[in-house]
């Protein structure tokens, strides 16, 4: 039985107090009055003075909670009507002593008002001169309870309870004792079953009955040891470990700090409270009590030498540990076999653990030396902070500020997140590409003999009749009947092989499946891979000549060439060579078999990848749209080609920015591989890769699971310099931060790698470029950045097309390389480049990402024409701006701004005139005036020699805050104000007047 537990759970119904202890501990049988001492009672000590100037009565009902030392009533306080919780004295406990500590008790929860620290309402004595209180009754369980529900694995409490949350109760808990210490009130007695939480987060630190006040004498005085304390030498830990011992003994042995172990009241202080508070946080993290021992001396032995196992010793990942059939206070045996389903993956935070050990540690000054220390420590924790018990290196500390700042972050690790996908799949389709090949041509040679066997014995068949037929004319109707066996058989044999020749263009099926990204398809394939194109492209050629031979009468047969040898000019990035191969083997496969069938859905996946890399995005989606809802009608809605087409339009939707959809297609995609080939699959991990991508977009970063990724990726396609060119090009963003010289070896170790792993005109290759290259730039390396550029451009253009929004990213970073040489040309070439890239996506796809990115490039291509001196054709191009962004203009400024000065100076703008520069806005009245009028000036010249209405306004406005702000600050000349004609424009604007009413009638 726990010391006051306050647990105020109602049962479900029922009155009895249910008192088994046998002790004198009835109720009072009429309602207690609070009164005053007896005038002949003797002098009691101000701890012993209880009453109140006005009698209040109560309705005394069942017991809810008893202790070693006093008992809970559930009371009825008739006067105000409220249900208070009642803590009277235990009948055999009634010693001088004992009351003394009761009223004590009291008084200290009279002193701590604190929404953390339940609240008292009246001391007093009943009519038999029984001493109690009232308090305030909550609802709900203790701390400990929810431990023992932890411990059992019990779901609603996972829920409501996980490890974040049960921080926050804790840090409850200290802000309860930081308040108690500020008034020099240490507790003693803190454990888990003496914190109550209620139904609606409320907090509440309990049992204060061994409370001491720091500042005062109580008087308190501990027996000698074997006078009146407890034998405990051989007690056992189920009867007395959670007690409150009374006696040569102060507290509870499983959270009794040494020092009050040892029975020693004058070396107990707040620091003591900070022991029993890392008992607490122990117990959260572990679901068990700090101190262990099979009986209690061993237990306060092992306590008293500080035999503490840490937190980290405890928990496995979820579901593979021991689960505990009942609460348990005592530790198991086998810590590391215990499930902690409220810790992240069922194990204790290393850091906790740190903190909970130092607020455990024996000596008093190895402790933190207040509450509030150690508060602080669990708030580092909950924001992302290292605690001030860890020692951490550069690198994690980066990975600190990366997960505070993933905004921040996420310009670092989009690309990357990108790159580690497309490049992570290339290794698993590359065998399974091989293996597929190996099938198909073996196949193919074992058809191709079949046929040439049956081919020879029709032909030894026909020198058969013909013999016969010479020999014996007799036999001549039987040498017909068998020469025309024999036609038969050779035209059999003929059939067979040409079916033999289709099924053996294993020549052309070596890389039919060659894209070395996707294992089911060509999403986001490779480009230009060096080594065995040239030979590739060759048998490609052959292959397509075939097609217009005699083997290919048949349209069947000719369909699936047709599909074959476009889906191989797919996968060596011959967009416009496979799209009349693959519409022609469509419309073949629909007219031979309907409008659904398998051949036909196969045909219009590969169509839907031809639009995607010709960058017709909106045809590819309607194509791959198709393609799914056949494949979901004829295979079902869980068939793995659902889910190949599924991963393909969810690729493609990603593109064209629609991320809902995307993201919907893609965990399709990955349940159904799920399902299919098994949870560690290198299928499954080619579906979760794509689904990071887009995990990792609008401000979000996940780094640690793409680099987990790529680690099992290495081990399962035998590839491990794969995961370390991923990771070279990871470390190379971090290290660009801190050590640029650092940085560029990386990224030359990591494009060496990739170069001989992809070849250097792979996509992967030329999205890793532009980070590279911009790093170069920086560190004055300026040649080399600008030919590494141009060169991914081109490769990029040669396999994407023109338009592909890679070359808009890549002609950006140029031109800023080109600024950055000093060849205003070349930069001004790359800047129109790139916004004409951006300018056709946004015709598709008219969203802010592009329109950012388009706004951008036509800003910096306006500085490059300034700096040439190409002025008019400087604000011919801010005129595009002007005209496109029409009533959002006044949120980019700097448009309105560079735009105006071209207006204003079209053979040569003064771009630093400061009197129109916001600055003059809060600085003296006559200088905000005088840039009043500069913009009035600047609104009459746009007004009468341009038709730019979007301009006036945004002039107009500024014209008038100006003018306002030089009213506001001081601003008193009413003549120059009202006579001005600069101003006629405005005189009947409501704007104007309220400035003019200002200046007239001031206040």
């Amino acid at each position: 039985m726990n010391d006051d537990p306050f647990e105020i759970t109602m049962p479900a119904g029922g009155d009895e107090a249910g008192d088994s202890s046998g002790r004198d501990t009835v109720p009072p049988t009429i309602a207690p009055k609070t009164v005053a001492p007896e005038p002949s009672d003797p002098p009691a000590a101000e701890s012993d003075r209880a009453g109140t100037t006005d009698s209040r009565d109560y309705k005394v009902g069942r017991e809810i909670a008893k202790g070693g030392m006093g008992r809970i009533l559930e009371t009825e306080d008739v006067n105000l009507r409220r249900t208070v919780a009642m803590k009277v004295m235990l009948g055999d406990r009634a010693s001088d002593e004992a009351q003394k500590r009761f009223t004590r008790e009291a008084e200290v929860l009279a002193r701590l008002e604190h929404p953390n620290i339940v609240p008292i309402h009246e001391l007093g004595r009943d009519e038999k001169g029984q001493v109690y209180y009232t308090m305030k009754m909550v609802k709900g369980r203790t701390l400990q309870q929810i431990i023992d529900a932890l411990k059992l694995g019990d779901q609603a409490t996972l829920k409501d309870y996980d490890l974040d949350h049960l921080l926050t109760v804790f840090r409850k808990i200290c802000d309860a004792m930081a308040f108690a210490h500020h008034h020099q009130i240490i507790h003693r007695d803190l454990k888990p079953d003496n914190v109550m939480v209620g139904e609606f987060g409320e907090v509440l630190v309990m049992d204060w009955g061994l409370a001491k006040i720091l500042t005062e004498d109580d008087g308190e005085s501990r027996s000698n040891p074997g006078s009146d304390g407890m034998d405990v030498s051989n007690a056992e830990l189920n009867e007395t470990a959670d007690l409150t011992l009374d006696g040569e003994y102060i507290g509870t042995p499983r959270y009794m700090p040494p020092e009050q172990a040892g029975g020693k009241a004058e070396d107990v202080d707040a620091r003591s409270d900070v022991f029993a508070l890392g008992g607490i946080l122990y117990a959260i993290l572990t679901l068990h009590p700090p101190i262990r021992g099979n009986t209690l001396q061993e237990l306060l032995d092992n306590l008293k030498t500080g035999n503490i196992e840490a937190p980290t010793e405890f928990g496995s990942a979820t579901g593979t540990g021991t689960r505990v059939d009942a609460p348990s206070d005592r530790a198991p045996t086998d810590l590391s076999g215990l499930t902690l389903d409220h810790c992240p993956d069922g194990k204790v935070p290393p850091s906790l653990s740190a903190v909970a050990m130092r607020a455990l540690a024996v000596e008093k000054g190895d402790r933190y030396q207040t509450v509030g220390d150690l508060a602080d420590d669990i708030d580092r924790f909950k924001g992302g902070f290292a605690t001030s018990v860890e020692s951490l290196g550069a690198f994690a500390q980066a990975m600190l500020f990366i997960r505070r700042h993933r905004a921040v972050s996420i310009s670092v690790f989009a690309s990357l997140v990108l790159v580690a996908v497309l490049t992570a799949v290339f290794m698993n389709k590359l065998i399974a590409s091989n293996k597929a090949t190996q099938a198909k041509a073996d196949e193919a040679a074992q058809n191709a003999l079949e046929a040439l066997s049956n081919e020879k014995t029709a032909r030894q068949n026909a020198l058969l009749a013909e013999e016969n037929a010479a020999e014996a004319k007799k036999n001549e109707a039987e040498a017909k009947e068998n020469a025309i066996r024999a036609e038969q058989n050779a035209a059999r044999a003929e059939a067979e092989a040409i079916t033999a020749k289709a099924v053996s263009d294993f020549l052309v099926g070596m890389f039919e499946d060659a894209d070395p990204i996707a294992r089911h398809g060509r999403t986001m394939g490779a480009r230009g891979k060096v080594g065995p194109e040239l030979t590739a492209r060759e048998i490609l050629g052959y292959g397509i000549k075939s097609l217009d031979g005699s083997l290919t009468n048949s349209p069947i047969i000719r369909a699936g060439l047709l599909d074959k040898v476009g889906n191989v000019c797919l996968s060596l990035g011959l967009h416009n060579e496979a799209a009349p191969l693959i519409e022609e083997a469509l419309a073949i496969r629909r007219d031979e078999h309907g409008p659904e069938h398998l051949e036909v859905a196969a045909s219009l996946r590969a169509l839907g990848m031809v639009r995607f890399y010709q960058g017709e995005h909106t045809k590819a989606e309607e194509a791959l749209g198709d393609s799914l809802k056949m494949l979901e009608k004829l295979h079902g809605t869980n068939h793995s080609a659902v889910s190949d087409v599924a991963l393909d339009l969810g690729v493609v939707s990603f593109v064209n920015h629609d991320e809902k959809v995307a993201k919907e297609l893609m965990e399709r995609s990955l349940a159904i591989r799920e399902h299919t080939y098994g949870k560690d699959s290198r299928e499954v991990l080619a579906a979760m890769l794509f689904l990071v991508v887009l995990e990792n977009t609008g401000g979000r970063s996940n780094s640690s699971r793409v680099e987990e990724l790529a680690k099992i990726w290495d081990e399962s396609s035998d590839t491990p310099e794969f995961g370390e060119f991923i990771n070279l090009f990871i470390d190379g963003n971090i290290a660009a931060f801190t050590d640029k010289q650092a940085a560029a070896k990386l990224f030359d170790r990591s494009a060496e790698i990739g170069n001989r792993l992809l070849g250097e005109k792979h996509l992967i290759m030329s999205l890793f470029c532009s980070r590279h290259a911009v790093l170069l730039a920086n560190l004055g390396q300026t040649d080399k950045a600008t030919k590494m550029l141009e060169s991914a451009i081109g490769n990029v253009r040669e396999s994407q097309g023109d338009n592909f929004i890679l070359v808009g990213n890549l002609a950006h970073s140029l031109g800023g390389v080109e600024s950055k040489r000093g060849i205003l040309e070349n930069a001004e070439q790359a800047f129109r480049l790139s916004a004409d890239v951006y300018l056709e996506h946004l015709k598709i796809n008219p969203g802010e990402l592009y329109s950012r990115q388009y706004r951008h490039s036509m800003q910096r291509l306006s500085v490059v024409l300034i700096q040439q001196g190409k002025y008019r054709a400087a604000k011919t191009v801010l005129g595009q701006l002007v005209t496109r962004y029409g009533k959002r203009l006044a949120e980019y400024p700097e448009i309105t701004q560079r735009y105006v000065y071209l207006c204003l100076h079209p053979d040569k703008p003064d771009l630093k005139n400061g009197e129109l520069s916001k600055n003059h806005l809060m600085r003296s009245p006559l200088l905000a005036y005088r840039g009043a009028i500069k913009y009035a000036k600047a609104y009459a010249v746009v007004q009468e020699k341009y038709q730019r209405p979007t301009v006036v306004k945004e002039l107009r406005a500024t014209t008038m805050r100006y003018l306002n702000r030089a009213v506001s600050i001081g601003f008193k000349d009413r003549t120059k104000l009202l006579e001005n004609p600069v101003f006629d424009p405005f005189r009947n604007t409501a704007e104007f007047q309220e400035i003019a009413g200002k200046i007239r009638n001031p206040r």
